[in-house]
């Protein structure tokens, strides 16, 4: 069993959702793709681990013990990461270095690590900063409105943003209604995927 709280009142342009969820007994949650990217923030009796999660293809088991929590901010399929772009992120998890202090390596930035209630502060710097942006091109394809291109320049703007192709991600969207487990109101929505690895610096 697990209690959530979606954060409300707040919006950004390249962020879809936060979410925060607590694991009230052990159990496990198997996560089905649903077309987004993620930061994750995962407290254990062990501390917090930060994550950034790419978009995935297959469902990932997430298991987790009483008393664990996962602060998820999950990023519009639109927005992107020059340093660790889509295309590289596809299917993989990357626990980014601790900096000490309540603090995270992500490239040269050392950034603070959020909470709930200080997740816009830390949107705000990845925006300000640069870090993430957000491709016109795929943000259009998304919303039903496609800017006039080629079919081959949408394909490779979609590629190196998401990872997938616009097919893959179409079948992605169609899946996720299909499962309840994927819709962004049930908990949880994302999970570090099983061989995420400690990194240096990027």
């Amino acid at each position: 069993m697990h209690r959530v709280v979606k954060l409300e009142g707040w919006t950004s342009a390249v962020v879809e959702s936060v979410t925060h969820t607590t694991f009230e007994e052990d159990g496990s949650t198997l996560m089905q793709p649903d077309g987004r990217w993620d930061f994750v923030m995962m407290k254990t009796a062990a501390g917090v681990l930060v994550l950034r999660t790419g978009l995935t293809t297959t469902a990932v088991t997430h298991s987790f013990s009483a008393g664990d929590e996962i602060l998820s901010i999950a990023f519009k399929p639109s927005s992107y990461m020059s340093l660790m772009p889509g295309e590289r992120m596809r299917d993989e998890g990357v626990v980014l270095p601790d900096a000490g202090q309540g603090r995270f390596w992500l490239g040269t930035d050392v950034l603070e690590i959020p909470t709930f209630d200080t997740v816009d502060r830390l949107v705000d710097k990845l925006v300000r900063g640069g870090i993430v942006e957000d491709n016109a091109v795929v943000a259009s394809v998304v919303s039903g409105h496609p800017m006039a291109m080629s079919e081959r320049t949408m394909q490779r703007h979609f590629l190196k943003t998401t990872g997938l192709t616009y097919k893959a991600f179409t079948q992605i969207e169609r899946a996720g209604r299909r499962w309840p487990c994927c819709s962004r109101d049930a908990p949880p929505r994302t999970s570090p995927l099983p061989w995420a690895m400690p990194t240096s610096p990027i």
